[in-house]
């Protein structure tokens, strides 16, 4: 009898350190924070380029003298958590990205106070732009955030995308209450100058195509990906889509498209520290 080939299961070396902690991101309010990193090079102090892979010349996204790696922020909407990013977690800490997910007040593993106005929207905008201003890098950061408002509602059918959704009654209740933004109409949508890309599930059952398409109408210069085969949660029904398509949207140069003070000012990081706080204040939480 001919022998039978023997497969053999090889196991590739993890490419990213992580650590999931949580820290009191403002006075009182304590977060749970994924934060993924490259690994260094062996006898090297410096971190992989998110282009030695494949572009070993290109400046787009390289960092001063290779040491500071950008950064990738992934923000989950009402009802998830960290979890549903987990495989874009993994894939940009490995080919060079800081890449940092942090949970929601009253989501994931962060504390869930009592007091319906800490989870309005004004106070849980300010939580991530104390953890953008701590942790950003100070030319290349990039933000990638899911849903909004009552996309959480609908109960899902697929095991793997409980894991994502971790979120008590109450905070869910005054989350969903708290989302009032008035400036978020289209004239602010008209007003960004920077590069956006819209990904869409076509599958989608909560937000309509059409209302994507118009928003890439209403923001200059942006761009619209539709995954014919996702719904809602694009990430984690097609993964490998998502990853690659957010991966090279932030490759690309668009300084052709602003002007040049416009796109000098979105390469330099402005603190917004004098708004909402010293962003110094934001500490692990002490083990009791």
């Amino acid at each position: 009898m001919p022998k039978k080939n023997k497969v053999k299961h090889v196991v590739l070396p993890r490419r990213y350190t992580f650590e999931v902690k949580k820290v009191q991101v403002r006075l009182g309010r304590f977060l749970n924070l994924a934060i993924y990193r490259p690994i260094k090079k062996r006898n090297s102090q410096t971190t992989l380029s998110p282009d030695e892979n494949h572009h070993s010349n290109s400046e787009s996204t390289s960092t001063s003298e290779n040491t500071d790696p950008p950064v990738v922020f992934f923000i989950h909407g009402v009802g998830g958590s960290h979890l549903i990013w987990q495989l874009q977690l993994e894939h940009f800490s490995s080919n060079g990205y800081i890449a940092i997910a942090p949970d929601l007040l009253g989501h994931g593993a962060s504390d869930t106070p009592k007091g319906a106005s800490k989870y309005c929207f004004e106070e849980m905008s300010k939580d991530v732009l104390a953890i953008f201003d701590r942790y950003c890098h100070r030319k290349n950061n990039f933000l990638v955030g899911h849903s909004y408002g009552n996309a959480y509602a609908k109960k899902s059918n697929i095991r793997v995308k409980k894991r994502g959704f971790l979120v008590s009654p109450y905070a869910f209740k005054h989350t969903m209450l708290g989302q009032i933004w008035e400036e978020g109409d289209e004239d602010y949508y008209h007003e960004l100058h920077l590069p956006v890309l819209i990904i869409h599930g076509e599958q989608d059952k909560l937000v309509d195509t059409e209302e994507d398409l118009k928003l890439q109408e209403i923001i200059y210069g942006s761009e619209i990906e539709i995954i014919e085969e996702a719904g809602h949660t694009v990430m984690m029904e097609s993964p490998s889509k998502i990853n690659r398509a957010i991966m090279s949207f932030i490759r690309r140069d668009f300084s052709h498209l602003f002007d040049a003070d416009v796109w000098e000012s979105m390469n330099r990081v402005t603190s917004r520290s004098f708004r909402y706080g010293n962003v110094n204040t934001i500490e692990e939480e002490e083990d009791d």
